[in-house]
């Protein structure tokens, strides 16, 4: 079974422009300008593609909406078929040629009575959204896409930070294809380039290595609990021995990581290695 925040609201996307502007502009033309252009470009792709259960709803909502009052009652379109009939010589009924003329005029008038009518009372349609999207989510195979594209969002969010906070420790060290093998020489890289508490806030933070570590269990461990993760206060729902990622994790997830590359950003660009 899968498990899902049946909340249309919490797919809206979840990135932050205002932040993406100004991480852009501390960045601009230093040596980071690019490794922060691919983190903030690579976030806001990812809550794109979040944000499709949200979109589709509010898309099918706006489209149903502005499509109806186009849509005449189907009095209008009973009449309209009359007409049509009439005019064509194909009487419904045995009538005389004068009696169809009087028929069709008649036919004539009250369309345009309809159309008047409706003119003047413009009709309304409120699709209620929420409803629609309790069918949606009632549906096995919509809540398996849910389910599958929220554990992906998650890992995305997070192999972005890492790739970033990689580049950056490369750029700092001189070494361009820099990349690390084990965390914890990595996290020594880091502190050595960096300091030690940018690079606790940054990488040796609670919040992050639980979030490493759900990103190795989900790719190294079938997306089961592992025990190192087992051991720590993740918060995260657990359903048998599977890491259960919803909507709010992976939105807590970005706005943890955001604040952390921008603190990230700032201090490294004291450098002057890095300016």
């Amino acid at each position: 079974m899968c498990i899902i925040d049946n909340r249309l609201e919490s797919y809206h996307s979840f990135f932050d422009h205002a932040w993406a502007q100004r991480l852009d502009h501390l960045a601009e033309h230093s040596k980071l300008e690019q490794v922060v252009f691919d983190l903030v470009s690579s976030w806001k792709a990812i809550g794109s593609v979040r944000e499709w259960p949200w979109l589709m709803m509010h898309s099918m909502k706006t489209v149903l909406e502005a499509e109806f009052p186009k849509r005449h009652p189907i009095s209008v379109q009973i009449v309209q078929a009359l007409e049509q009939r009439l005019a064509s010589g194909m009487g419904l009924f045995p009538l005389s040629s004068d009696q169809r003329r009087q028929l069709y005029q008649t036919l004539v008038m009250l369309r345009e009575q309809m159309f008047a009518t409706d003119k003047a009372n413009p009709r309304e349609l409120a699709i209620k959204v929420d409803e629609h999207w309790k069918g949606f989510v009632a549906i096995p195979d919509f809540a398996l896409r849910l389910w599958k594209s929220e554990q992906n969002a998650y890992g995305a969010i997070y192999y972005a930070y890492e790739d970033f906070l990689t580049r950056c420790t490369g750029l700092a060290r001189g070494e361009p294809e820099y990349s690390w093998l084990r965390a914890a020489e990595f996290a020594n890289d880091l502190s050595t380039c960096f300091g030690n508490q940018l690079q606790g806030t940054c990488w040796d933070d609670p919040t992050v290595n639980i979030s490493r570590l759900v990103r190795n269990a989900i790719v190294h461990n079938g997306g089961r609990i592992t025990k190192h993760l087992e051991k720590l206060n993740h918060g995260l729902h657990i359903e048998g021995e599977e890491v259960t990622i919803v909507a709010p994790d992976t939105t807590s997830l970005f706005h943890s990581l955001k604040d952390r590359a921008l603190q990230f950003t700032e201090s490294a660009l004291q450098l002057r290695a890095l300016c």
